[in-house]
């Protein structure tokens, strides 16, 4: 999450289109509702939902890349490992079905934030 985010940050991965919905009106929805809510009962104009469906508008394209399963040919790779010798083969693991794809994912966006959106890594660490 960047440092100009307002209120908690909620991460989650969303393999299939129910879940990302039921997640979005959870985490992002109903509370820019309720932000609206309580602004207008406090007599201040709200637009917190209107700029949570904007963004939102603007992300949809992406849903249908995180929310689909991608399957690559690696054959390359494989010809590559099965060439390496022992010692080469324990050193480099290039067995791309052994990764853990959330922690990679966890730590390419920590990357991102700290090297892309500028951020402190302590700010980083305390927050993900």
């Amino acid at each position: 999450p960047s440092s100009k985010t307002r209120g908690a940050i909620h991460f989650r991965w969303a393999r299939s289109q129910a879940v990302y919905s039921a997640l979005h009106a959870v985490y992002h929805t109903i509370p820019a509702t309720a932000s609206d809510v309580l602004a207008w009962l406090r007599g201040l104009k709200g637009g917190t939902r209107a700029k949570m469906e904007r963004l939102t508008s603007l992300l949809r394209p992406l849903v249908f890349f995180a929310c689909h399963e991608w399957l690559f040919d690696a054959s390359n790779l494989g010809a590559v490992r099965h060439a390496l010798n022992c010692a080469d083969r324990a050193t480099l693991d290039l067995d791309v079905a052994a990764l853990c794809w959330d922690t990679y994912f966890t730590t390419w966006s920590r990357g991102m934030k700290v090297f892309l959106l500028q951020e402190k890594p302590s700010y980083v660490r305390s927050r993900l």
